[in-house]
């Protein structure tokens, strides 16, 4: 696995449309290192709200890194917590 550290993104920036590009830049570039995963999945989020859905480049990371759709679950979860009254 490359050094994150050396990556402007935990996969290709290449493979973005530009308006994704421009997406990933404002929205998550700064601060993806902490939590590579969290920032991929937010991302996808955002382009399906603001683009043209989620970039085949992020679904094949999350496929290969997020296998067992923790992230997604994790987020069903504090979902479910707020509409209880929870958190």
């Amino acid at each position: 696995m490359p050094n994150p550290e050396n990556q402007d993104a935990p996969f290709d920036l290449e493979r973005l449309l530009p308006e994704e590009r421009e997406l990933w830049d404002e929205y998550c570039a700064a601060d993806w290192r902490d939590a590579p995963a969290m920032a991929v999945w937010s991302f996808g989020e955002i382009c399906t709200l603001d683009a043209y859905g989620v970039p085949d480049v992020v679904a094949e990371y999350l496929d290969q890194n997020d296998r067992e759709n923790n992230i997604g679950q994790y987020l069903e979860n504090v979902r479910r917590a707020r509409q209880e009254g929870r958190s």
